[in-house]
């Protein structure tokens, strides 16, 4: 009994120390197409693949890509308080946080390294500090 209660000592005072989650920034999709994102720290595309695939049972991976279907929103979450601010503050190249939109149709007909050698994407945004809290985190598409 007393292992017992020390495990769950143990477990609860692990999952209490855990770090909330920032989902405050929401990304809309207004459009007919599925589209997919990267956040970059610079000026460019970095990264991997925004869209996230088993091999094994030769799916997409929806949850663990970064893919937003038609006229809907996907939250984007950082681990911490405020992890946000910290990312464009502590990460981002002139504290500007560059998010870089792509049709699904132009990941399907190019490589992924096809398209950061050639910089390849359907919209770009920039968002300083203030401009996303005036957008309340929100950034459409």
């Amino acid at each position: 009994m007393y292992k017992f209660l020390i495990h769950i000592i143990f477990f609860s005072l692990i999952i209490i120390s855990c770090d909330p989650g920032d989902g405050r920034l929401v990304f809309i999709n207004s459009s007919n197409d599925t589209i997919c994102f990267i956040i970059s720290p610079k000026n460019k595309i970095i990264g991997r693949n925004p869209i996230m695939f088993d091999s094994i049972k030769n799916q997409i991976l929806l949850k663990e890509s970064n893919i937003i279907l038609p006229n809907t929103s996907l939250k984007n979450y950082k681990i911490g308080k405020n992890s946000w601010e910290r990312f464009i503050i502590q990460e981002c190249e002139g504290k500007i946080l560059r998010v870089y939109f792509f049709k699904k149709s132009l990941l399907d007909k190019n490589n992924w390294e096809v398209i950061k050698e050639k910089q390849l994407f359907d919209k770009k945004v920039e968002f300083t500090l203030p401009k996303l809290e005036s957008s309340q985190w929100i950034i459409n598409y």
